[in-house]
């Protein structure tokens, strides 16, 4: 899915933080343990493709054709489009993954869960569930679209039939817009989640942050989340909430 607008400002970008704590009992599908270690049992050993990842800085099609003209020109003369400047180091920052609690609920019926593990903060507002991870390296740079940022911490799913997955490795793709997970049998990262909606940029000093007003699942994600938990929850597609992350490079 393409974002629906883009907006790329100069501005300062308001604090993507939440209040420490957890979500009441009553939040559905989500068991909050807060500094939880322990990783999942794993209850399949099944391969599904993973995307191929690509190191260049290159900017996309896709992207290309939504920079603005004055971005463009900046571009230009600082010589990224010619692959003459260095790539960005992220050197701290965070991710906010807000689920909306109607996902949530609807993977209940099926008997999913999810368990966080290795997040900074978590927090029940207004319908959604908001769960921050501290920013571990990358090279994601506004100004190139491009790049990636790891982040620690992982999300165990599981089922009431005693089947587990833990997604670990978790990474914001730029280039593809989509954010990541790896399994110990998954052989590399799949796509879990899709940015949509409205998406925003800022530049501020060293500091960009990027957001999207929306999160879709993922189609290989549901095909892999489903086969290792053995259910048909997970829907291509699906409105998941949406993102907010900031970094420092």
């Amino acid at each position: 899915m393409r974002p629906a607008h883009r907006d790329l400002r100069s501005q300062t970008p308001g604090a993507t933080g939440f209040p420490a704590g957890g979500p009441s009992s009553s939040t559905p599908g989500v068991i909050a343990d807060p500094g939880a270690t322990r990783p999942c049992r794993l209850g399949v050993d099944e391969h599904f493709p993973v995307k191929e990842k690509q190191n260049d800085m290159r900017i996309s099609a896709k992207r290309a054709l939504t920079l603005p003209v004055a971005l463009v020109s900046a571009v230009a003369l600082t010589g990224l489009m010619t692959g003459t400047a260095n790539a960005a180091t992220v050197s701290g920052g965070s991710v906010t993954l807000s689920v909306n609690a109607s996902f949530l609920g609807a993977l209940a019926g099926h008997g999913v869960g999810f368990l966080p593990s290795g997040y900074s903060s978590i927090s029940y507002a207004n319908g959604q569930v908001a769960l921050t991870y501290a920013a571990t390296g990358g090279d994601a740079d506004i100004n190139t679209y491009a790049g990636t940022i790891s982040y620690s911490g992982a999300v165990c799913g599981f089922d009431l039939k005693g089947k587990t997955v833990e997604l670990s490795s978790l990474l914001f793709d730029f280039g593809d817009d989509q954010f990541d997970g790896e399994t110990a049998t998954s052989g590399g990262e799949v796509p879990l989640v899709d940015l949509a909606g409205t998406q925003i940029g800022s530049v501020t000093g060293t500091t960009e942050a990027y957001s999207a007003s929306e999160l879709t699942l993922d189609a290989a994600g549901a095909a892999y989340l489903n086969s290792a938990l053995g259910t048909s929850a997970f829907v291509s597609g699906q409105d998941v909430g949406s993102f907010s992350a900031t970094w420092v490079i």
